[in-house]
């Protein structure tokens, strides 16, 4: 299960640094977004992705072999900015159906099988406007998924 939080990490981080929804920023009525003076906004994106990693299970006394797991995400990101001179402010949310499994063979049990059915994360925001078309901010929040996991032939 510990491949399983990495992956879950490194799909929350490219999620939260990667390029995306984040460059793109809607305004008031009126806004020229080529002038890029305004942040403030909210803003809805699609998203997909594809994962892939290692799963492995372990009791004391046994740990199965690691075993390969992937698929894909496809989702919906929305937010929204608030600006105040050139701090920015806001807050941000996903949502992504995925299809991530793996089993692992272990050749004396029954097989092991990992399931992600979806994953999500929220998280705030705030930044520095450099200049017009570049903000430099720092994000944290939460992601939260629903993960199966067990033994073939049961459910989780």
């Amino acid at each position: 299960m510990n491949r399983l939080r990495r992956i879950l990490f490194a799909l929350t981080m490219i999620s939260a640094f990667g390029p995306g929804a984040q460059s793109a920023v809607a305004g008031p009525p009126g806004y020229n977004p080529y002038d890029g003076t305004n942040w403030a906004g909210f803003y809805v994106g699609i998203q997909g992705g594809y994962a892939w990693g290692d799963t492995q299970y372990s009791i004391p006394g046994f740990s199965t072999p690691k075993g390969d797991m992937n698929g894909g995400a496809f989702g919906v990101t929305w937010g929204t900015n608030w600006q105040s001179g050139k701090w920015v402010y806001g807050t941000e949310s996903d949502f992504s159906f995925t299809d991530i499994d793996g089993s692992v063979v272990t050749g004396c049990f029954p097989d092991c099988f990992t399931d992600i059915r979806n994953l999500s994360t929220s998280r705030l925001r705030a930044g520095y406007v450099l200049d017009s078309n570049k903000l430099l901010y720092v994000t944290g929040g939460l992601a939260y998924g629903t993960v199966r996991a067990g033994l073939q032939g049961t459910t989780a």
